[in-house]
């Protein structure tokens, strides 16, 4: 049951409450002048507290709907900038494993947890200027992240990511068709040299290689995790029943025979979009024996 302030409307536990239909909430009472002394400062000290959080929870808020441009306009130090991705998104990870990590510091004697077994333990809480890091912690943990997105956008806009491969019959798809792993097939896909993957940074997708000489298609490919790969087909770590599988759908996967050249996972620059972020779009780009593009067609 609550109770709620005939001031300020704000909704309380009615634990104690006298006369619910005309309570007034302390912070009104502190207001008005009806309280004094302890009671006061007390009072007082919550309110303070109470105005800090919100103070964090709308910094937080604003952080999370900013955009981009406006944030590197308005917000990122010069210095903070220099720093690179890799530092930048080590930052925000910190911060973020400090806040989680951060032990409940005060119990109640009159709230008490049940759990599943039906043992019951005292409810755990923070106190108010351990809330206070909390907030601190996730704003710094938003600030250095976005920092880090940003730098890193930069940095593969200007530079593809690009591997060479001499006279290899290469595989263009998602990964998740032909890397299998128990336990995490996406750090298994990563983890292997003969090749590269990446985000499609759409999404799911369907795309068409066209020859860029002859401007007609020559394959095509899907994702279904959201990520695009190209490998030679001799590599080990493949799963090379899925590969035969897969290889028989011609829209889930294109294999070009005998490529020497460059293979490049282009990303180009698209516009900013109200989600803080930019409607980028990847491309498969090979020079070499075949000259090729892949890029999306479909969804």
């Amino acid at each position: 049951m609550t109770a709620k302030c005939i001031v300020c409307g704000g909704e309380y536990c009615a634990k104690g409450v006298k006369d619910v239909k005309n309570f007034m909430c302390k912070f009104c009472m502190a207001d008005k002048g009806l309280l004094k002394g302890a009671e006061l400062e007390e009072v007082l000290k919550a309110k303070r507290e109470v105005e800090n959080l919100r103070y964090w929870n709308n910094r937080n808020e604003e952080l999370r709907k900013i955009k981009c441009s406006e944030f590197k306009k308005l917000h990122i130090k010069k210095y903070h900038y220099k720093l690179g991705y890799e530092e930048c998104q080590r930052r925000a990870n910190l911060c973020q494993k400090l806040d989680w990590d951060m032990a409940y510091d005060m119990e109640y004697d009159d709230m008490f947890i049940t759990r599943a077994d039906g043992t019951k333990e005292k409810a755990k809480n923070y106190t108010a200027e351990t809330w206070h890091k909390k907030r601190l912690l996730e704003f710094a943990h938003e600030y250095w992240n976005l920092i880090a997105y940003i730098l890193r956008r930069e940095y593969q806009i200007k530079h593809p990511r690009t591997m060479h491969f001499e006279h290899k019959d290469i595989i263009i798809t998602d990964p998740c068709y032909i890397v299998n792993d128990d336990h995490d097939w996406i750090s298994k896909a990563e983890s292997i040299k003969s090749g590269m993957c990446t985000d499609t940074l759409y999404g799911d997708w369907s795309c068409t290689v066209f020859d860029l000489d002859t401007k007609k298609p020559i394959g095509r490919f899907c994702a279904d995790a959201g990520m695009v790969c190209v490998y030679p087909l001799d590599e080990p770590l493949l799963d090379k029943k899925e590969v035969k599988k897969f290889l028989k759908k011609d829209w889930c996967a294109t294999v070009i025979k005998d490529f020497t050249g460059d293979i490049s996972f282009v990303r180009h620059a698209g516009k900013e979009n109200e989600w803080r972020s930019y409607d980028d779009y990847l491309t498969v780009e090979g020079r070499g024996s075949v000259n090729f593009s892949g890029r999306q067609t479909g969804l």
